[in-house]
């Protein structure tokens, strides 16, 4: 990166704690309130539509959903509608749609099939006058503001926030939604830290596993496709449960892994991937 002049991705991913103040301003409250608002309409579940980076918020979302407030979340190919013109019987559940541009032809023709199969359909979107939006019964927007990079960062973050605040009102957690007003906080920390002692191993790696669990493997799911796409790295995602079984075959000298070590039940399934994997050089 130019130092007098940051990469556009560089200069987005500076944007998010911005970004995400501007959310808990201007919309953190009104997440909070459709999270009640469902929960008091007798969901038994949810079933959500996207693709790349937003099916990895997609992911976010069903983990949180699943522990938090116990109910079942499916990820529906949006080719079930776009390509097979499938009738769905969505009946009691709501579809949420994650998109940054919600101008996906596909994404738009899944949402209007869980609508007509009797979904009630929520908009996880950036830009507010798209087709996704402008169907949907319920829009949340990110306020990310124009994404230039090739590569997606602030929505994504966006996305994963506007997860929590819904999540927070359908748990009814105060604790939670008091706690994500001091996010930004957090993630300016993030973005003072030195990262740069991880560069040398992924500069010598030939391909890489980004590994997580739970909460985790939505982040890992990203940090392997930003791999690709912006270093030209051979990067997987997978679980700390699955990386133990075949793909470890792959493991050895050369070979670099980066594991996503969120707090709480899932930390000792990574320490023993990471465990693992270390025995393998």
């Amino acid at each position: 990166m130019n130092a007098a002049r940051p990469s556009n991705m560089a200069a987005e991913v500076a944007e998010i704690p911005a970004v995400i103040e501007r959310q808990i301003a201007r919309d953190l409250d009104n997440y909070h309130a459709a999270g009640k608002d469902l929960k008091k309409s007798g969901l038994r579940g949810f079933v959500t539509c996207a693709r790349g980076t937003s099916d990895h918020a997609a992911t976010f979302f069903k983990y949180l959903i699943e522990t938090r407030v116990g109910l079942p979340v499916a990820s529906i190919g949006p080719s079930v509608a776009s390509v097979y013109n499938t009738r769905l019987k969505l009946d009691g559940f709501a579809c949420i749609t994650f998109s940054q541009s919600g101008g996906s032809p596909d994404l738009a023709a899944l949402q209007n099939t869980a609508q007509a199969g009797g979904a009630r359909t929520l908009a996880v979107v950036n830009v507010e006058k798209s087709p996704v939006a402008q169907d949907a019964d319920m829009v949340f927007p990110l306020h990310a503001g124009p994404e230039q990079a090739v590569a997606a960062t602030k929505s994504y973050l966006a996305m994963l926030f506007a997860s929590l605040g819904l999540v927070a009102g359908l748990a009814d957690d105060s604790a939670l939604h008091e706690r994500l007003v001091s996010l930004p906080a957090l993630l300016r920390e993030a973005l003072a830290s030195d990262w740069s002692r991880a560069l040398a191993p992924f500069a010598q790696a030939g391909s890489l596993f980004c590994v997580g669990r739970g909460y985790g493997l939505s982040v890992a799911a990203e940090a392997a496709l930003k791999f690709k796409e912006t270093c030209r790295l051979h990067a997987e995602p997978y679980s700390a449960a699955e990386a133990l079984h075949g793909p470890v075959a792959l493991a050895g000298r050369g070979f670099t892994v980066l594991l996503f070590d969120t707090p709480g039940r899932a930390g000792p399934s990574v320490a023993a991937a990471e465990s693992s994997l270390r025995r393998r050089g």
